[in-house]
């Protein structure tokens, strides 16, 4: 039996009804690169008294550690325990631009100074986030870090000190026609935390990650935070977070957790569905599948260019879809591109509450 069928099967409805769920592509499940999580962990923030947005950064975290919400989005990776142990202000003026090497060695020194704990060996470790005002910008492998539109910021382990962290700089938001820029810094926030606690040493020892670059979803994020882009699910007192990656979920079809218990899965999938290559100014044809676990209504389905700052066109021959139907998806890049440029295009799918999505990516011959 293959894959897409096995899938099939697993997802088919049984009982009341002759409903068979349409073969497709499986989700991909998130492995473990053999490398320690965070299992317990105490979170230290830390802010400069010049961003006006630090009291209410800080209330978020307090939210976030509080409600449980890491712990169910990641518990299935092991993490148990959050606690938002400590909130540093620093009255210095904030700095005009700092790089990755910079960002860790401010770290080290407001550690080595005593301006923020360290943990002692018998102690569950700190976690710490660094969060950076508008006029800061940082920069890592030479590119800002507000530059990814919807994985703004970075998480490191820092080999001088021992510590993981994370940096969340204040950036434009993603996702202007929902979030605010201090909504889209929380939500930003709170999706480097779950990535950081599953995967606290991504250079050197990662835990769970796709570190396998061939892999289409890479093209949303690598890690558990990341691949449910644009996902939100609102708590509290109207906060958005971005749901995360639940390997159990995928499996069944509903990766992005928290899930509605009620809802039905359905989604999309391409054939072919592994990265392919192209040729500037040739079509590159896909077939986009539609699949659902039982009969619901059509649902809409969109492609847009996702990664790479050049023209992409794409065409759709269908602007809905349902299970076992089928809609042509073809990409052309016009302008002359270099070998082995990368690029995406997300498939995404929408009933109107869900926003299922397939990344169709793609490598310049």
């Amino acid at each position: 039996m293959g894959v897409a069928a096995l899938v099939s099967g697993l997802l088919s409805c049984s009982g009341a009804d002759d409903f068979q769920t349409a073969a497709h592509a499986p989700y991909p499940a998130i492995p473990s690169g053999g490398g320690a999580t965070l299992s317990r962990a105490r979170l230290v923030t830390l802010g400069y008294s010049s961003d006006d947005a630090l009291p209410a950064l800080a209330e978020f975290a307090d939210f976030v550690a509080e409600s449980g919400f890491v712990t169910e989005v990641a518990g299935e990776y092991g993490i148990t325990d959050l606690e938002h142990a400590l909130h540093v202000q620093i009255d210095d003026a904030a700095p005009t631009s700092l790089d990755a090497e910079q960002v860790d060695a401010l770290l080290s020194s407001f550690i080595a100074r005593g301006t923020l704990p360290q943990a002692s060996a018998a102690d569950s470790p700190f976690v710490y986030a660094l969060f950076f005002p508008a006029q800061t910008s940082i920069t890592r492998f030479g590119v800002n870090a507000c530059e990814r539109a919807g994985d703004h910021g970075y998480h490191e382990r820092s080999e001088s000190s021992a510590v993981s962290y994370l940096v969340v700089p204040s950036c434009e938001p993603a996702f202007s026609a929902l979030l605010s820029q201090l909504g889209s810094e929380q939500v930003d926030f709170a999706r480097l935390l779950v990535d950081t606690l599953t995967n606290p040493s991504p250079q050197n020892e990662p835990a769970f990650a796709l570190t396998d670059d061939s892999e289409p979803f890479s093209a949303l994020g690598h890690e558990v935070g990341d691949l449910c882009w644009g996902r939100f699910v609102q708590r509290g007192p109207g906060y958005y977070l971005q749901r995360a990656w639940s390997n159990r979920g995928a499996s069944r079809g509903s990766p992005c957790v928290p899930a509605e218990p009620s809802a039905i899965p359905f989604g999309i999938s391409s054939v072919p569905a592994s990265k392919q290559t192209v040729d500037v100014g040739v079509a590159f044809g896909f077939r986009v599948e539609g699949w659902s676990a039982r009969a619901r209504p059509d649902w809409s389905l969109r492609a847009t260019p996702f990664r790479g700052t050049y023209a992409i066109q794409i065409a759709l021959s269908e602007s809905t879809i349902n299970n076992g139907r089928t809609s042509a998806l073809e990409l052309t890049l016009p302008f002359s591109l270099p070998s082995g440029t990368e690029g995406a295009v997300l498939l995404q799918a929408d009933d109107g509450v869900e926003l299922p999505a397939w990344p169709v990516t793609f490598r310049v011959r």
